[in-house]
């Protein structure tokens, strides 16, 4: 059965057929041509890629574009929506804004030509529906006009058509207006019931979701600004159409709306109304993502912001402020995290299209700019025009993220302030994950722009009052009689912890040192916290242990709590995230302690599968009783909001420490399951990183540094410890052999003992067991979803590259590999970034490695023709890389020797990418075996027209290549000389050129004696054949005399001789009857030529 990629590539083949017809305009042939390739694509079994949804909504375009110019209007009107819905229907689809708009007015002209053929009809048959139906055809029209011009303004055709449907709608509709909006927005101003008022505005909502583009720009927002009667029904209705970015610029730039907002949510504030206040900090949301968003058709972007600070801080604040203790937790948790939404949209500055694409709702917006787009396209004027449009973007961008985050940290700001308040109420447990998080957003946005002042801002936020102060409060006011903390002490204790767990959030190794040196009284605020038996405390606690653990510098003060006790009270909580938080601590200090014994680890690795099972705690399953809504936020989008998903990362963190130990390794790898785990760990990893792999939205600090510690914990896994050492000694002037050697001078005889006890005993047959299983567990297919989601840093696919490269070391599991997409995505890595930032160089560099290696022993006829012929180019560019290892271009020549071999369309590719100059730069490589792949790589490329050539160009270097066979190094390399131009000098090839230019070299007869002459029969075959072709197609042999002569003495000392007495090795003497039989036959030929 062909494969989904065959499929593909007979609609291309049918696209460029069809255009070839479109040119030539054969409209029905084009139309079949188009169809077939539609027909290819559904047969493909699995889901279509990004690249095959465009190759399909393209096709449809085309199509339609038919069917309009034959006048078959409801074909094109059905064409074009089958395209639209391709996206509706595929979120991973990303369709070119040129293609959209050529959809939006291609339907549009067609839904304007079926309503001039009903008008001209309608005098023949009258019906009373027709005037209904040509409204709603002029209506559709001119929404998909509507949409098309918003991101090509100046489209002069669908400028004219739009003012012709205008004209003819305002014709039909003179002194009456039809719009359903229109008629609500009579009956919503003559006051009506609270009932009728909800009703109407629900059919408003039905009708932004119907259209969102359409209806939201028929809303008058100043009859809504007049409406008293019913605050949420209007701020809801504003909520929704705000999503549309053209709505919210037109109305909401104004700071007078903004200031009526503001009004809003105070007036809801003051009568305890939460859906109005959620709804209205829903809004202000929508006012930060779209009032500053840049005009993106001509690249203006704007130097001032719409956004009024004080009006936003003041409603954020009025709505904190009016939380009581008699809340719900559910309303507290709603109101919280919709402050935290508008503040993250606030100061979410270069991410500000993640955002915004994290916020449509079933919805496209196509002004959105495709966040990598096609540079390789453009010309050198708009690529430059581009890089500084991108360029002064985010810097304005980071400018702005800057100054609104050193606003919201500095010291005097009440909203921070409040905010904090509330995080550290006992069950805001995913509020104050989200705070951590939202925090280190801020914190971040600090250290890009400024990072010596990052410092001086978070200072004075650390500051705790003296010790002394603390013990002089009176006793009833205490909650730990240890410390006499009272509970405004507690309170400003948990609010350092919160900030100090968002700053080694960040992870910045020097911020964290200094901020856990900069807390001065942490010593004594975390063991108080723990002790207190407050939940919020305990979890500050927690969290800030958890991530201090890792500094090396505050390792001898968490032993203490360890030891002491204090940590053990975190480890009987009931609630998970606080022992996720503890036992990630006690882990990572177990690891870094070198004489942590095995039972140890495995009781960690026990607690950290534990924590990677989906189990609720009585705090998720208070949160599910209380029915909260995480849907209704931003935030919850786009972090780590509930307790069950931040023990998961607590365990993924954990076992990516332990697998720094080989017996853990083999653990995972062997299907370890802890008592209460559903799966071995290893498969629920596998379907973990599945999770977050399809959560493509969350691409926040939290998830990214989930990701990170999947891909790295899958990499150590599939490596030996030596092997690691051997790769950090790489470069360096001693070698890891040299290094022990100095570690042992000076030791007893009993240390060094005990240094040759505490040796890894991993093995390499046991590290290719474990990728033998971890590619058998899809481990590499969870990878490639993990590499292609908005969750992938630089770093992070560094280390997925790292794993698959360690991965394709082993051969067995190769084909493996390349089914589970690895290739494939490789490949399209290499493709995707042809301008890497200097950290990706070397990720790159390895992708290609990872292709060279599946591709050493895999059969070409196997792979697909886009995996055949799109590897050659990223293994041509490792072959010219000069930074390149040895190891690595000898894979990379060997690879394309191999795909030379299956047929003429790699060679052309080869060709096509300047292969062979690459390919004989190599030659000249000081690797010895560098030099015998390219020459075995170029011998692949016979008998391509360019390759004799570039034979006949280089006759002398190849010729002294072939013998050149003495030194035992470039045996190998002559011997694929010699045989490379014994197939170049064939008769059935174009040797008018080569041949003879090879006799007129000065020293060819020296040569070619040199390898008749070797003793090696493995050279002198292919010398003899050489010889051979060049007497068969010479006009004369005359320059061959003397080689002819010595072919005549060889057939002579071999029938003289028995084969034990001839000088050759054993393992070539059976070529010795084939060598024997054409040497006679060039003596045989010669002798007839004479």
């Amino acid at each position: 059965m062909p494969s989904d990629q065959s499929y593909i590539e007979q609609a291309e083949q049918a696209k460029t057929i069809g255009n070839a017809h479109f040119q030539s305009k054969d409209w029905s042939s084009a139309i079949a041509s188009y169809g077939q390739g539609l027909v290819a694509l559904n047969r493909c079994v699995g889901g279509l890629p990004k690249d095959a949804l465009t190759l399909q909504a393209t096709l449809l375009s085309n199509r339609a574009m038919c069917f309009l110019n034959v006048m078959q209007y409801q074909d094109c009107i059905d064409d074009c929506s089958k395209a639209f819905r391709i996206t509706e229907e595929n979120p991973h689809a990303d369709l070119p804004t040129s293609l959209l708009c050529k959809l939006w007015f291609r339907r549009a002209k067609a839904l304007w030509m079926t309503f001039t053929i009903q008008s001209a009809t309608q005098d023949q048959q009258k019906d009373p529906s027709d005037d209904s139906k040509k409204h709603d055809l002029l209506q559709d029209a001119a929404k998909d006009l509507l949409r098309l011009l918003q991101y090509e303004p100046t489209n002069k055709q669908a400028q004219d058509l739009l003012q012709t449907i205008r004209m003819i709608h305002k014709t039909q509709n003179a002194n009456q207006n039809n719009s359903p909006v229109a008629k609500i927005m009579k009956e919503l101003q003559q006051r009506p019931s609270q009932k009728e008022a909800t009703v109407l505005f629900q059919k408003l909502l039905a009708l932004l979701n119907d259209d969102l583009v359409q209806v939201s720009m028929e809303l008058p927002l100043d009859v809504f600004r007049q409406i008293d009667y019913d605050g949420h029904g209007v701020i809801l209705v504003l909520s929704r159409a705000a999503q549309h970015p053209a709505f919210c610029q037109k109305h909401f730039r104004a700071a007078d709306t903004q200031e009526w907002l503001k009004i809003r949510v105070q007036e809801a504030a003051a009568a305890k109304q939460t859906d109005v206040m959620i709804s209205c900090l829903a809004l202000w949301s929508r006012i930060c993502l779209h009032v500053d968003r840049d005009d993106e058709a001509n690249r203006v972007v704007l130097k001032e912001s719409y956004v009024q600070r004080d009006l936003l801080e003041q409603s954020c604040r009025v709505v904190l402020e009016s939380l009581e203790s008699n809340n719900s937790d559910e309303t507290h948790e709603l109101i919280v995290r919709a402050v935290l939404d508008v503040l993250s949209t606030w100061t979410c500055g270069t991410e500000r299209y993640v955002w915004i694409r994290s916020s449509l709702d079933h919805h496209t917006d196509p002004t959105l700019p495709n966040l990598q787009p096609d540079t390789r396209s453009m010309t050198a004027q708009e690529l430059a025009v581009h890089r500084k449009h991108e360029t002064e973007r985010k810097t304005r961008d980071q400018a702005w993220a800057y100054e609104r985050s050193r606003q919201l940290l500095d010291v005097n700001s009440q909203l921070r302030q409040l905010l904090f308040r509330e995080c550290c109420e006992p069950a805001a447990f995913p509020l104050r994950r989200e705070l951590i998080v939202v925090v280190g957003r801020w914190i971040r946005a600090l250290e890009a722009v400024e990072t010596e002042n990052t410092q001086l801002i978070l200072a004075p936020l650390l500051e705790s009052p003296k010790i002394q102060a603390i013990m002089e409060v009176e006793e009833d006011e205490k909650i730990d009689d240890m410390y006499g903390f009272s509970t405004q002490d507690l309170h400003l204790a948990m609010q350092h912890a919160l900030l100090t767990a968002a700053i080694l959030m960040v992870n910045i190794k020097e911020l964290s040192a200094w901020a856990l040196s900069t807390w001065q009284a942490m010593d004594v605020e975390i063991p108080a916290m723990i002790r207190s038996e407050h939940v919020a405390a305990m979890h500050c606690a927690s969290e800030v242990l958890s991530g201090a653990s890792t500094i090396e510098t505050a390792r001898g003060q968490i032993a203490q709590w360890v030891d002491g006790g204090t940590m053990t009270i975190l480890m009987q909580s009931p609630y998970r995230e606080i022992k996720g938080g503890a036992a990630a601590c006690i882990a990572k200090l177990g690891l870094s302690d070198k004489e942590t014994g095995d039972f140890e680890r495995m009781g960690l690795l026990v607690a950290a599968c534990d924590l990677l099972e989906d189990i609720p705690d009585e705090a998720t399953k208070a949160e599910e009783k209380s029915g909260i809504d995480k849907k209704k936020s931003l935030t919850a989008l786009t972090s780590a909001a509930s307790p069950t998903t931040a023990t998961m990362e607590r365990g993924i963190e954990m076992i990516s420490y332990l697998v720094a130990h080989t017996d853990m390794k083999e653990e995972l790898a062997a299907g370890f399951r802890s008592s209460g785990a559903s799966r071995p760990a290893l498969e629920r990893l596998v379907q973990l990183c599945d999770q977050l792999a399809s959560n493509n939205k969350n691409a926040n600090t939290t998830n990214t540094t989930s990701a990170f510690a999947m891909a790295n914990l899958f990499q150590l896994v599939c490596v030996t410890q030596l092997q690691m050492r051997k790769e950090a000694f790489e470069g360096k002037e001693v070698t890891m052999e040299q290094y022990d050697e100095l570690q042992k001078m000076g030791k007893t005889e009993e240390e060094k003992d005990l240094l040759e006890m505490q040796k890894d005993t991993d093995t390499p047959e046991a590290c290719r067991e474990r990728i033998r299983k971890c590619a058998s567990a899809q481990v590499p297919r969870a990878l490639v979803g993990l590499s292609e989601s908005n969750l992938t840093s630089e770093a992070t696919m560094e280390q997925i590259v790292t794993t698959w490269m360690r991965m394709a070391d082993e051969a067995s599991v190769r084909g493996l590999l390349i089914q589970q997409g690895v290739l494939s995505r490789c490949i399209a890595f290499d493709k995707t970034n042809d301008q890497p930032s200097p950290t990706l160089v070397n990720t790159l560099r390895k992708a290609r490695h990872v292709i060279a290696k599946l591709l050493i022993t895999t059969n070409p006829s196997l792979l697909t023709a886009a995996q055949r012929l799109g590897s050659i180019k990223p293994l041509l560019t490792l072959v010219r890389d000069i930074h390149a290892k040895d190891l690595q271009q000898f894979e990379a020549l060997l690879s394309l020797t191999n795909l030379a071999s299956s047929g003429q369309d790699a060679q052309n590719r080869v060709i096509s990418e300047k292969g062979l100059a690459a390919l004989h730069y190599a030659q000249f490589s000081d690797h010895t075996m560098v030099q015998r792949a390219a020459t075995e790589a170029l011998c692949n490329l016979v008998p391509h027209e360019k390759m004799l050539e570039h034979l006949q160009e280089n006759a002398n270097l190849w010729l002294a290549l072939a013998a050149d066979y003495e030194d035992p190094e470039k045996y190998e390399c002559a011997r694929a000389a010699a045989g490379c131009l014994a197939m170049a000098t064939q008769e059935d090839f174009s040797v008018d050129k080569l041949n003879p230019a090879l006799v007129e070299l000065e020293h060819f007869e020296q040569h070619m004696e040199s390898i008749l002459e070797s003793g090696r029969l493995e050279i002198m075959y292919r010398g003899l054949v050489l010889l051979l072709n060049l007497t068969l197609t010479l006009p004369s042999i005359d320059k061959l005399s003397r080689l002819i002569v010595f072919c005549q003495a060889f057939c002579d000392n071999f029938h003289s001789q028995s084969e034990d007495e001839l000088d050759f090795p054993p393992e070539e003497k059976t070529l010795l009857p084939v060598a024997l039989e054409i040497a006679q036959k060039i003596v045989r030929g010669a002798e007839k030529r004479d």
